[in-house]
């Protein structure tokens, strides 16, 4: 699964994720235009493991565990899945075929599972660059802040503010 190895971090413990994963299918009867029930296919799939991220408070390597457990309604065609009404939120529409990938479909759903912004729960440690100045560096800070001290860019404006049209104070 070359994209979620893209998605492990270099300095991860372990490069190698493992996951455990099992697709069964199924048919239901569903209504049909005409009245009738006809039993239509449908896909079962769980995975589970962890993969290796990089929190983005700490910058370091975490475990993220990961659960899939998606249904699918299997259609023949594109123009098929189109037209599957998408009310049902649980299940997802593929097209199926004698080339079918389930490799492929397992890893766009554990993509599809990893967190917008990875990061633990509670950080073992802050990176060097979230930290707060020490007092060091605080003293510092305050003597370049004084030699380097800028004039207020508005404080043309809070002259304007006290003065009308001509110019003159009130």
């Amino acid at each position: 699964m070359p994209r979620m190895l893209a998605e492990v971090p270099t300095d991860a413990p372990e490069r190698d994720s493992v996951f455990t994963w099992q697709a069964e299918g199924s048919t239901q009867p569903e209504l049909q235009d005409d009245g009738t029930d006809a039993l239509q296919p449908y896909l079962r799939l769980a995975v589970h493991g962890s993969i290796w991220l990089t929190c983005q408070r700490c910058l370091a390597p975490y475990s993220q565990h990961l659960d899939v457990d998606a249904t699918y309604r299997i259609v023949a065609t594109e123009e098929e899945a189109d037209e599957f009404p998408l009310d049902d939120d649980e299940i997802d529409v593929i097209v199926g075929s004698r080339q079918f990938d389930l490799v492929d479909l397992i890893e766009e759903e554990l993509l599809l599972s990893l967190p917008l912004v990875p990061k633990h729960s509670v950080c073992p440690e802050v990176h060097e660059s979230l930290l707060s100045n020490s007092a060091g560096d605080a003293e510092e800070v305050a003597d370049e802040a004084g030699e380097d001290e800028k004039p207020n860019p508005f404080a043309v404006l809070e002259k304007l503010k006290g003065s009308d049209p001509d110019g003159k104070k009130h």
